[in-house]
């Protein structure tokens, strides 16, 4: 009788490990959905952009506005002169790595459960995506050598607003808290 109970343990524990294997399996490979889309979509983005400011400086007003802001202009140009797809890349996982790190933290920290899981799109957006893409555009502007801080920030924006809500999703969903880890652990050495 009590064989056949911890063999219906070890089912079941089998049973829950494989299930988390599952989980785990399915959200690494809808990051990895995610990534690739936000590369696409980025290079697309991009390749629009650039036929649209020729278009633009093709314009009298265009023409204006490079005679008067001349730097704004300058770092315009040199960012779309850059190869499309290997920057979308970069940054991708540069906001990626970002993202993934500050998601995991405030998870393990207590901070996404009021930063980021009570509120909306809105929110989210106010409270993780905007800080967050402000320090990827903080790391990337020397990279790139943006000579304009605007250039950075809009060169941030597009891939981090795609990938911080993925990477905040799979943090609260597959770390612990700092308290449940402190309390299992006091939980453990009582025993």
């Amino acid at each position: 009788m009590k064989k056949d109970h911890d063999n219906k343990r070890e089912i079941s524990s089998g049973n829950k490990y494989l299930s988390h294997v599952r989980q785990f399996w399915n959200s690494a490979t809808g990051l990895v959905i995610l990534l690739t889309v936000t590369v696409l979509v980025y290079t697309a983005l991009l390749y629009c952009t650039n036929y649209l400011w020729f278009i633009y400086v093709s314009t009298d007003i265009g023409q204006k506005f490079v005679i008067e802001f001349p730097d704004i202009a300058k770092s315009t140009s040199e960012f779309l002169r850059m190869n499309f797809f290997n920057i979308s890349l970069d940054i991708t996982l540069i906001s990626f790595l970002f993202c993934l790190v500050a998601s995991s933290v405030c998870q393990v920290l207590h901070v996404a459960r009021f930063i980021y899981v009570p509120y909306g799109l809105l929110g989210k957006v106010t409270y993780c995506g905007l800080p967050l893409t402000f320090l990827v555009a903080l790391y990337i502007q020397p990279i790139y050598k943006f000579s304009h801080w605007s250039t950075a920030i809009i060169a941030a924006a597009v891939p981090t607003f795609f990938i911080f809500g993925g990477c905040f999703d799979c943090a609260t969903r597959f770390l612990p808290e700092l308290s449940d880890l402190l309390q299992k652990f006091r939980k453990n050495t009582r025993q």
